[in-house]
């Protein structure tokens, strides 16, 4: 449920036609279609810092913007395309088309959340290779997308109400808070939710929405979970079941990891026979409506027995109203295709080491 959001504040808009805002970690990128331009902003007083020109023969600026990893990428052309925009020089390039009807664009991590308005429906994407990870029905003319603390939110253009889709639920239909007009935009950054406001050419900034920590699903009897606190087994232990799943980690490796696994959105969960542990699963539940099988590991004197099998059918029974996705190497590919995952090749993300994605829907 969205609890009340508060105004802080309003700041001045650099253009009359927004089409897009993202924050970049300390500042708020804001793009335009009349002028075609990005410009970075104070957050706190809206001035403007930065400004990039794009070309807006090559490049009119449509509705969605996000920034990832030192890049901007915006919504542009015709066709309607991907369009990567280096944050520092301005430097722009195609990257793949994207369909007419996106009205809305956000995500930080591996994975890019589109708003498509004519049918309604939100998309996932990897971001390299826009392979469709999942799709959702939203409201029937949704516009304006931003993530907020693992939930999707979007608004309804003709009320300005705010719906949160957060992978539990197709839509949380009652978790609305009207913000006073259809936005062409929205970003969240630093605990505020940035709006545009084409109308008054300002961009209103509430503290807030206030969303409490997802649960993490409860798996079934077999599996326990650990979180390096596990009383059955020591720090030491679980690393050594969890370290078949890495590529020649480290000490160093293995307790970054372990550290990440002891809170949301991150969940390692053991089998266990005898007292031992034979094997691990670690999932990634940061994006709305999928989750990452990020590490799985048999020990090598069980495996071809069946486990893995139950590991990753345990999650899937688990996290059912969820897409379980992952990325992998050309051994476990056959794996996972008996499985029944859907499997799609990535190409050589690293020197000489094809990566292909495994998906399997509900």
């Amino acid at each position: 449920m969205i609890c009340e959001m508060q105004p802080v504040r309003a700041l001045p808009a650099p253009g009359a036609h927004p089409c897009g805002l993202a924050w970049d970690g300390s500042a708020l990128w804001y793009s335009d279609g009349d002028t075609h331009r990005l410009s970075r902003l104070d957050p706190e007083t809206g001035a403007v810092l930065q400004e990039h020109q794009l070309d807006a023969a090559q490049y009119p600026v449509r509705p969605g913007l996000a920034y990832r990893q030192g890049l901007l990428y915006q919504v542009a052309g015709r066709p309607t395309s991907l369009v990567h925009v280096d944050a520092a020089t301005g430097d722009a390039q195609d990257l793949r088309l994207l369909g007419e009807d996106v009205c809305g664009m956000a995500g930080e991590g591996l994975v890019l959340y589109l708003l498509r308005r004519g049918p309604g429906l939100l998309e996932a994407q990897e971001w390299g290779s826009g392979v469709v990870l999942g799709r959702w029905p939203t409201t029937a003319t949704p516009g304006a997308l931003a993530l907020v603390k693992g939930r999707c939110v979007w608004v309804d253009v003709p009320s300005g109400a705010l719906h949160v889709f957060d992978g539990g639920a197709l839509e949380d239909s009652t978790a609305r808070e009207a913000i006073g007009g259809p936005p062409a935009a929205m970003a969240w950054g630093a605990g505020r939710l940035f709006v545009s406001d084409g109308a008054g050419r300002q961009i209103r900034v509430f503290a807030g929405p206030a969303l409490p920590t997802p649960m993490l699903p409860a798996v079934d009897a077999g599996l326990v979970r650990l979180d390096a606190r596990e009383m059955l087994w020591t720090r030491a232990e679980i690393a050594a079941a969890l370290a078949p799943s890495l590529f020649e980690p480290t000490e160093a490796d293995l307790d970054q990891v372990l550290n990440e696994y002891q809170a949301w959105p991150h969940a390692l969960y053991g089998l266990a026979e005898a007292g031992r542990l034979v094997g691990v699963v670690g999932l990634d539940f940061r994006d709305p409506g999928l989750v990452e099988i990020s590490h799985l590991a048999v020990e090598a004197s069980h495996r071809g027995e069946g486990r893995g099998r139950r590991l990753v059918e345990s999650v899937q029974r688990a996290v059912a109203s969820r897409v379980c996705w992952l990325t992998t190497d050309d051994d476990a590919v056959g794996f996972y295709r008996r499985l029944g995952f859907a499997v799609h090749s990535l190409g050589e993300r690293y020197p000489g080491r094809e990566r292909f994605l495994a998906l399997r829907s509900r």
